[in-house]
């Protein structure tokens, strides 16, 4: 929110400090309305980001340095004149129609220049110091390398700051900072008059609402204005030029500032209630075309404040916290009454202005994990429990026993929870009507015979699918161990099947319902004839299929109804041939399907008897391939094989009919046998392939962009000398050799050439992945045509922000710097570090490559070196699964300094804190590698334990098969 007049309406204030916690800046300060004369040092104090103190020099105001005549004027200066004046030219020489036309395109022009322009200039300054990192880089602010614009701009800023200005003796990050102000003010004016000159361009009189209205709007009007003309002084007068031109985002003001006036009246005022002027120009002009512009004038401010400042303020002022710590009731409430005591009022010590460096999320606050995690740390007993990590008393344990991950509104969607699915299946029935509710006629039986088809292939194929996985691999009880916390992991055996138990209900009611649906609306009259025969039939067979599904369930019970032996297994499992089994091994075989066929009968409609067939032929899929498979996995010999009707139907064959017949029947047995075997191969081989082809889509999809925009070659790469580079990866600490643990820091010892590029990167590679994806060649010099996933370092480390070159033209090589120049060879040698997210977090053979000025050619390639990762010999094993979580967590969190803040610290050892969704997904991927167990980050951070997690990973082992 640049300042541009106390009276302007649409000039972008904006809250730059939402509270005295989120700045630092005195309340001393004037925009005076006098000519500047010699400044003076101010009692100010700023701060840039490597830590230099300095008096931030008194800065007049906007409106006195533009407009006033007797103040001495900059180019700049000249530029925003000359503009507003040329507008109000143009609005005095246009038409009404056509100044309505140009001004509403001048406005866009000048709000997506304020909006967009400098929202992306200033997101860019506030992450990467990218405008004063420009005028280091192009030396604008250098005498020796640009005089002439070094001192254009030097003129410029004294005639702003006044003529004991010294540029020399000032931080660049200041003389940016008022050098960009200059250009904040020609935007931001162009912008309020453009607006104020559209408004009027719509301006008319009293129309057919008559004096009466016109004079409403106009008052109303006028005081919309006058309001907001209250909030710009205001909240000047609160956050002062400083906040007012991001001046946060060059450097940093150590003073205190009281908030109060505009700022206790709305929150974000300078967004909210600061662009009332926009609404009571609208009311004054009576235009609609005025009040939607003004809409979307507004819009994009509130976006600013979303995707700029907002962001901007959290990563500069933010209080950083842990996602995962385990406080007492008592220690939150007491955290949460100081951090509001902080946001109403904060005073800088001080102590503040010594300290080095630019505050910010990464540095403000200190965490890390207790000693007792490094790989020598065991637990005093191995079953004691954790009596600090389970209490309720806990605000961390408290918030994960009453909050699973819980759908708000459609986010944290899970269809394996009944309450998910059925919310799913509402919506869907929901709207369906609204979007069908014209559809008549054959559309309609069309349309529910898809239905229809829809809910049988979801319940034989769909759930046919899930039980056969559960079956062999228990993978709807592994789905609820990985996504969420359980005190006793055995839970989730429960929980999986509690689940399955609504889902499986609704979908069979679903099935049988909506296939009935069809029938009714496919009913076809019928009166006399033999055709009344259907009707018998059709209820006969209704009756038939009630009948044996009340027996079946007489003889089955809730336990083999619902498929519990699928998920329990220490139920009591006994095959009883007792009630309608007694005659028939599987009766749903047979009856399963009498239902369908009755009710396509009662119908007359040959679709429904040709839907009847197929949910008889998917329901026969479903027993062959799903049911039958997994009673003879679970009751192997137990299963009979031939049932009470087929032996009475033997006996009554005669003996010479049955020799005869056996062997045609021994032929149709074997080749059905056959069959069978050959669909089973076929879906095994076919389904890791189907698999692969999904996860290489997923990888193709992922890394796609990144070779089209990543993968680049040298212009010319015949003139370097590529003996002069070696990369060689430096012996683990651990192992003394190159074998690395997973996790662990991998140091690498490199060398160039004296002049190599300053843009080289070297990337760490699996050699799976290399070898999927062969090189190419460009010259003599291989190509890396894969992408390293982020696994890369720069060799000049600190000069890159994210993947973008900064630019420096000096700084330290290497990791923290650790370089040196071998002058005699005229080569230069450093050590850089890959850690944290830089490593793979899976075991494997890899190779690094050294590439040369931010291309993918490869000057150098590392010999092939293995990352490992320990595996209990014993899964039971309490002692070893600690002690191998242990160390991975111990590499996942080196990266925090040690905690200082006492409320972050549990009395029981194995407690962890957690900063970072990375911290997170390194563990959950250690574990993953380690113990072939999968858990979801929100399992990691419910546990925030390494016995209670040690515990889990040996229960699931227990429960899941390997």
């Amino acid at each position: 929110m640049a300042g541009v007049s106390e009276t302007s309406m649409d000039e972008g204030l904006r809250q730059r400090i939402k509270s005295s916690s989120k700045a630092e800046v005195t309340d001393s300060m004037h925009s005076g309305g006098s000519t500047p004369t010699k400044p003076k040092a101010s009692p100010m104090l700023g701060r840039t980001p490597d830590g230099r103190l300095f008096h931030v020099m008194e800065t007049p105001d906007m409106v006195t340095s533009i407009f006033r005549p007797d103040t001495p004027k900059t180019p700049l200066d000249f530029v925003t004149i000359v503009s507003l004046l040329f507008q109000l030219l143009l609005y005095a020489r246009l038409s009404r129609e056509s100044a309505q036309v140009f001004f509403v395109v001048y406005f866009a022009f000048w709000r997506i220049a304020y909006n967009g322009g400098l929202g992306y200039v200033l997101t860019l300054q506030s992450t990467s110091r990218w405008l004063v990192r420009l005028f280091e880089r192009k030396g604008w602010m250098d005498a020796a390398k640009c005089p002439r614009i070094h001192s254009w701009i030097e003129k410029q800023l004294k005639v702003k700051l006044g003529a004991s200005y010294d540029m020399s003796s000032m931080p660049i990050d200041f003389s940016v900072w008022i050098f960009f102000r200059s250009l904040v003010d020609v935007i931001l004016l162009n912008d309020f008059t453009a607006y104020s000159l559209f408004g009027l361009s719509h301006m008319h009189g009293p129309g057919p609402d008559g004096w009466g209205m016109l004079a409403v709007r106009w008052v109303i009007g006028l005081l919309f204005i006058l309001f907001n003309v209250w909030v710009k002084m205001d909240a000047h007068r609160v956050v002062k030029d400083y906040a007012w031109y991001w001046g946060d985002c060059f450097f940093m003001c150590l003073q205190n500032l009281v908030f109060d006036g505009v700022y206790e009246v709305a929150p974000d005022p300078m967004y909210s209630i600061g662009y009332a002027g926009y609404y009571g120009l609208s009311l004054l002009t009576g235009s609609y075309t005025v009040l939607f512009v003004s809409i979307a004038a507004h819009t994009s401010q509130l976006l600013f404040l979303v995707f700029f400042e907002n962001p901007h303020m959290e990563r500069l002022y933010g209080e950083r916290r842990p996602i995962a710590a385990r406080m007492t009731a008592k220690d939150e409430a007491l955290a949460s009454s100081q951090r509001e005591s902080t946001t109403s009022s904060r005073s800088a010590s001080t102590s503040s202005a010594s300290s080095a460096g630019h505050s910010t999320v990464g540095d403000t606050t200190s965490s890390g994990l207790e000693s007792s995690t490094a790989p020598t740390s065991m637990p005093s007993s191995a079953t004691s429990t954790m009596a600090s990590s389970t209490s309720t008393s806990n605000t961390h344990d408290l918030h994960y026993r009453l909050f699973r991950y819980d759908v708000v509104l459609f986010s944290h969607l899970d269809l394996f929870r009944a309450s998910d699915f059925l919310l799913v299946v509402s919506v869907i029935y929901a709207l369906v009507p609204l979007v069908l509710s014209s559809v008549r006629g054959s559309a309609a039986l069309v349309l529910l015979g898809v239905h229809a088809l829809l809910w049988r292939l979801f319940y034989s194929f769909g759930l046919g699918w899930a039980l056969r996985k559960q079956s062999r691999s228990k993978w709807i009880v592994r789905h609820f161990l990985k996504h969420y916390h359980y005190d006793d992991p055995q839970s989730a055996v429960l929980e999986a099947f509690d689940q399955w138990k609504v889902i499986y209900n609704v979908s069979l009611i679903m099935t049988y319902l909506s296939f009935a649906t069809l029938a009714w609306h496919s009913y076809v009259p019928w009166t006399s004839g033999s055709i009344r025969l259907r009707y018998v039939l059709g209820i006969g067979l209704l009756a038939l299929h009630a009948w044996s599904a009340r027996s079946s369930f007489r003889v089955l019970g809730p336990y083999g109804w619902l498929y519990g032996d699928f998920f329990i297994d220490n139920y009591q499992k006994q095959l009883s041939y007792t009630g309608i089994y007694r005659f028939l091994n599987n009766p749903e075989r047979i009856m399963g399907g009498a239902a369908f066929f009755g009710m396509a009968l009662l119908s007359g409609s040959p679709m429904v008897a040709v839907a009847a067939i197929v949910s008889h032929l998917c329901h026969w899929w479903f027993l062959r391939y799903v049911e039958s498979p997994h009673m003879h996995r679970v009751y192997g010999s137990a299963v009979r094989q031939a049932s009470g009707v087929s032996k009475q139907l033997q006996r009554l064959v005669p003996a010479d009919w049955r020799k005869a017949a056996r062997p045609s029947v021994q032929e149709l047995q074997s080749a059905l046998t056959k069959a069978q075997t050959m669909v089973d191969q076929l879906v095994q081989r076919s389904l890791p392939q189907v698999e692969r082809l999904v996860d290489d889509t997923r990888t193709m999809l992922q890394l796609q962009a990144d070779r089209l925009l990543h993968v680049r070659t040298g212009d010319d790469m015949r003139m370097i000398d590529a003996s002069k580079y070696s990369i060689v990866p430096v012996a683990s600490a651990l192992t003394q050799q190159a074998r690395f643990h997973v996790g662990e820091p991998i140091p690498v010892h490199w060398t160039a050439a004296h002049n190599h590029s300053r843009r080289d990167w070297i990337g760490l590679y699996s050699l799976n992945t290399l070898a999927s994806h062969p090189d190419g060649r460009h010259d003599a010099l291989l190509v890396t045509c894969v992408s390293s996933r982020g696994k890369w370092v720069g060799v000049a480390e600190d000069e890159w922000e994210g993947n973008t070159h900064s630019g420096m033209t000096q700084g330290p090589l290497g990791t923290h710097g650790v370089s040196q120049l071998h002058d005699n060879a005229q080569l230069m040698s450093g050590v850089s570090v890959f850690r944290g997210s830089k490593l793979p977090w899976s075991p494997g053979t890899y190779e690094l490559r050294y590439h040369h000025d931010g291309t993918h050619d490869v000057l150098a390639r590392s010999e092939p070196f293995t990352i490992y990762v320990d595996s209990p010999q014993d899964p039971t094993s309490f002692t070893e699964t600690y002690t191998i979580l242990t160390r991975l967590v111990h590499f996942a969190l080196a990266g925090q300094p040690a905690i200082n803040d006492a409320k972050y610290q549990s009395a029981d050892k194995d407690d962890l804190t957690l900063w970072t969704k990375d911290e997170v997904q390194h563990i959950a991927d250690g574990i993953r590698s380690a113990f072939h167990v999968d858990f979801a980050n929100e399992v990691i951070l419910a546990n925030a334990n390494v016995a209670s997690l040690s515990r889990d990973i040996i229960a699931a082992r227990q429960l899941l098969p390997l």
